[in-house]
């Protein structure tokens, strides 16, 4: 309710699926205001490649759409995005059955997670987001948020179909 979707958000994302016309989740990059009211002047995950290399071919040669391929161990590492720049077609979210509501937190996480280990997932390298910290931020604690991460990645690990992931599951978890 408080983030902001720059004019032409929708339009790069669709302009994705004249590439990838088969997508069913396609997101980007974002830009942050940070709590002191200053703004980032790079995408986060392009400011952050070292820690996100695998979009790294998004950004090399010219910006292009990439494809990762049920991602699921990628996003386990390093989930390369969030609640406002995801749009997920309705097949798709349904699929996995929507959000968790049993979890108050990490949700998002939880259902990206669900969803990486069934669809591709389509980064495009443009800002389709501002997103604004500010207190009231419902990560700003982070041992709130790692305790409800912690339960969202324990919860996959009751499920079947990440049993060829639980390794990296209690990893994420120790």
């Amino acid at each position: 309710a408080d983030d902001l979707w720059p004019e032409n958000s929708l339009e790069v994302r669709f302009d994705a699926l004249q590439v990838f016309p088969d997508a069913s989740w396609i997101g980007g990059d974002f830009l942050e205001i940070n709590r002191d009211g200053t703004q980032e002047v790079q995408g986060r995950f392009e400011r952050n490649l070292s820690n996100y290399d695998f979009l790294a071919p998004a950004y090399s040669s010219g910006r292009r759409v990439i494809r990762l391929e049920k991602p699921v161990e990628i996003f386990l590492r390093q989930p390369p995005t969030n609640t406002i720049i995801s749009l997920v077609r309705k097949e798709a979210f349904e699929s996995v059955g929507g959000y968790d509501e049993t979890l108050l937190r990490q949700q998002d996480y939880h259902f990206f997670l669900r969803l990486a280990q069934r669809v591709d997932f389509h980064y495009v390298p443009e800002i389709v987001a501002i997103y604004r910290l500010h207190a009231n931020n419902s990560t700003r604690s982070l041992s709130l948020t790692q305790e409800w991460r912690v339960r969202a990645l324990e919860a996959l690990c009751q499920m079947p179909e990440f049993a060829n992931v639980k390794p990296l599951l209690r990893e994420q978890i120790f």
